[in-house]
């Protein structure tokens, strides 16, 4: 394991297209493995109890990136801090703000267990539970809410480390979490007879895994934070820095549970069935997987860019976001054609042979998904803007390029289009709203790079 003090050194000087590797592949590699045991929840799930159990766990999404929402504004926000303070080479203010940070999210993850428990039924109905699939989401969301805590811990201390350059440690969590509930998964819910409360149970106690690792690296010597009982009272004026820079993160995340919601009761007012809320379900499970190598890179990007921010080196700034850029237009690009070319492929691999409604799923799931993801090669754009701002701590910004897709546009737009198109509106909303989102994110980097140019211009000329 490198140094802290290599660590810094290598942000600071080596090249950014070679660094940018370095700190995105474990991310994509750990983000990947931790989507993998959400496709295995589906892929079990689907297989071994329906299609109606599939619509539930698609019903509980909502609830579940609510509380990744609330975990990623603190783990954003205080990464975006560490990694400019040690660019500045002050370690104890970065100490001091991942511990706010910590000490923020096991409040707050308790509080949301104690109030979706309380209040789970009419929860459930108002994310568009209904039919069989009622049921079903709520044994699954019971079990998973006990798991708030070690599940925002570990969203939070991910964040943290690779804001310090230690991307591996994220990784490694990342797949141990992974490995568990793999491991678990067909033991609880075939073995053991569980169904989805089996499901939910797996997820748990990987949570908690990954909840020891990262606590065991955070307290260890290895880290450059180095987190102390003393260390983790929150700092109000901190605090308040964190949540204006990471409020983007909520609003991306919380944004996309309300347009979750928001499809899902549609779905239901314009004469959808079980079979519909079964194709979006997997579908957004589906998109999770690809978002991951998106995020994973954001996630590399962010401790160059607020490092180097930090350390007032423009030119190295703008240098990793145009790598960044391409890479994530790429991404996307390949993404694209394999979900218009392979839908039912993609939509069979957790469908019972079994199962009545599966041949429904997939005669009417294809042609949803191609609608759905018609612009997705515009997404790369989109995630940079939001990711850029939040490293160099400019909140505004973030937080409008992350209302942008789905509350700027999307909200308005499912309202409007199933009007004129019925339920075929519903779907027409998502590249739309890709549209309009990645023509904000363009011309407001635009500015920014401009800008930094300039001052990368002054400090040659001097």
């Amino acid at each position: 394991m490198a140094s802290g003090q290599q660590r810094e050194y290598e942000l600071g000087h080596e090249t950014p297209g070679r660094l940018l590797t370095r700190y995105s592949v474990p991310a994509i590699t750990g983000m990947m493995a931790n989507g993998l045991y959400n496709m295995v929840d589906t892929l079990f799930v689907g297989r071994g109890v329906g299609t109606a159990a599939l619509a539930g766990l698609g019903v509980c999404v909502p609830v579940q990136i609510f509380v990744m929402a609330v975990a990623l504004t603190l783990g954003v926000g205080s990464a975006s801090i560490v990694s400019r303070s040690l660019g500045r080479g002050d370690r104890e203010r970065a100490r001091r703000s991942s511990g706010a940070a910590l000490m923020a999210g096991a409040i707050l993850s308790l509080l949301m267990t104690a109030l979706g428990l309380a209040s789970l039924a009419p929860l459930l109905r108002f994310c568009g539970a209904a039919g069989d699939s009622f049921g079903h989401a709520y044994e699954y969301l019971a079990v998973v809410l006990l798991g708030n805590f070690f599940l925002c811990f570990a969203v939070i201390a991910n964040q943290l480390v690779r804001a310090e350059g230690s991307a591996k440690v994220s990784m490694i969590a990342m797949l141990i979490g992974a490995g568990m509930n793999i491991v678990l998964d067909p033991i609880f819910i075939f073995w053991l007879g569980m169904g989805v409360r089996g499901a939910a149970l797996a997820t748990v106690l990987a949570q908690m895994c990954a909840f020891v690792y990262l606590l065991t690296y955070l307290l260890g010597p290895h880290s450059l934070l180095r987190i102390r009982r003393g260390g983790m009272g929150i700092d109000v004026r901190l605090l308040r820095e964190v949540l204006a820079i990471g409020s983007s993160s909520f609003v991306r995340l919380s944004g996309g549970t309300l347009l979750t919601i928001l499809t899902y009761r549609s779905i239901q007012h314009y004469g959808g069935t079980d079979v519909h809320r079964a194709v979006f379900g997997l579908f957004m499970r589906l998109q999770r997987v690809m978002f991951m190598p998106l995020i994973g890179t954001i996630h590399g990007l962010r401790p160059i860019v607020g490092f180097n921010y930090g350390a007032r080196n423009p030119g190295r700034v703008l240098r990793a976001l145009q790598v960044a850029a391409v890479r994530l237009t790429m991404i996307a690009s390949c993404e694209f054609l394999l979900l218009q070319l392979l839908p039912a492929t993609l939509l069979s691999v957790f469908l019972s042979r079994r199962d009545p409604n599966a041949a429904a799923v997939l005669a009417q799931g294809p042609r949803i998904i191609r609608t759905i993801v018609l612009f997705m090669p515009l997404m790369g754009v989109q995630i940079v803007g939001g990711g850029f701002f939040q490293a160099i701590g400019k909140g505004v910004p973030a937080l409008v390029l992350s209302l942008g897709r789905q509350m700027l546009f999307f909200v308005p737009l499912v309202f409007i289009c199933p009007r004129f198109f019925g339920l075929g509106g519903i779907w027409c909303a998502f590249p739309a709203s890709d549209v309009l989102s990645a023509t904000l994110s363009v011309a407001w980097l635009s500015g920014e790079v401009l800008r930094l140019g300039r001052v990368t211009a002054r400090q040659l000329a001097d």
